[in-house]
């Protein structure tokens, strides 16, 4: 059995369903729910959030907090290295995706430094392994865990730009309403 550690010190049973309505509540208010992909983003990082906290006896809520932000933000990042082909893509590139697609990158308040922390060690970690070194098939088993990108030598991608888009956007407005939603 899992227990959670609110940010008040209260301790409290693990609830998947909890969590997964919050994030659905906060694709609600920022009136997202209707968009295109958004209930897979949503079932994709929480299960993921939920697999990872069932292996623990005690998990804080800002852990889980954050593991959901970095899921998100691990959304942009593949949708921009489908984009760009993960031999070409460089992190200004990512950046840039991530901003124009909606991303709010402010660094006014400690929150956003969240994940601004986070958006940083999924570029840096993400980059350092992408980059044509000879490492490459140790660095490219790295990639595929920490992003689930696929490295191969080609830059095309499987899906058209437009649906990436659709969803790199959508991914990018849950992850600007999970941040206010749990401020």
């Amino acid at each position: 059995m899992t227990y959670v550690i609110r940010s008040n010190g209260k301790k409290e049973e693990f609830d998947g369903e909890k969590l997964i309505s919050s994030i659905m509540a906060a694709a609600d208010d920022a009136g997202i729910m209707n968009e295109t992909g958004i209930e897979a983003i949503i079932k994709n990082i929480a299960s993921n959030a939920i697999s990872s906290a069932q292996t623990q006896e005690v998990v804080q809520s800002k852990t889980l907090k954050e593991a959901i932000l970095a899921q998100l933000i691990k959304i942009g990042v593949q949708m921009a290295i489908q984009k760009f082909g993960a031999s070409n893509v460089t992190k200004e590139n990512i950046l840039s995706e991530l901003i124009s697609a909606g991303l709010q990158m402010s660094t006014q308040g400690s929150k956003n430094t969240q994940s601004n922390d986070i958006l940083d060690l999924l570029l840096n970690s993400g980059l350092q392994t992408s980059t044509r070194s000879s490492r490459s098939s140790q660095s490219n088993d790295i990639l595929s865990q920490l992003l689930g990108a696929t490295t191969g030598t080609s830059s095309k991608t499987s899906a058209s730009n437009d649906n990436l888009d659709d969803i790199l956007k959508t991914g990018m407005k849950l992850a600007n309403a999970w941040m206010k939603y749990n401020r």
